[in-house]
């Protein structure tokens, strides 16, 4: 099946490829460097997914998307650029966050339980009745 990716703000896509599922067609996006920076993700099933870039210091590239709804329980996603993003209601169950960039990021209403986080940055957040039960947040930085 196409998948194409768009853009949150203008509709124009940002990637496209033939995919099994949204998740597959993600990870291809992000396997490849492609930078999926306000993109129109929100709803997405993105569970057990594998979102690291290899071969780079620099993590998957989600700043501004809308990621409100997505569903990441036990997804992979070390050093994951997310400022701005919007994860609002998003379930992060499990998820591997480790170093990841959510400054200023909206995640209101977002499950991170038993999350790994450490590392992580959390400056600027809007967390109203976010969930962090049981998340490892070793040495994340949470105030300017």
């Amino acid at each position: 099946m196409k998948y194409e990716i768009k853009s949150r703000y203008t509709r124009a896509v940002l990637f496209e490829t033939e995919a099994r599922s949204l998740k597959e067609a993600v990870e291809t996006a992000i396997g490849k460097q492609v930078s999926l920076a306000g993109a129109d993700l929100r709803t997405g099933d993105f569970r057990q997914g594998n979102f690291e870039v290899k071969g780079s210091s620099a993590g998957a590239d989600f700043r501004g998307a809308d990621l409100r709804k997505a569903d990441f329980t036990g997804a992979i996603l070390p050093r994951a650029r997310m400022m701005g993003a919007d994860l609002s209601g998003a379930k992060c169950i499990g998820t591997f966050f480790e170093g990841a960039d959510l400054e200023n990021a909206t995640l209101s209403e977002t499950d991170f339980s038993g999350a790994k986080m450490a590392r992580t940055i959390l400056v600027g957040v809007k967390a109203l009745k976010a969930k962090f039960n049981g998340s490892i947040l070793t040495d994340a930085k949470m105030v300017n």
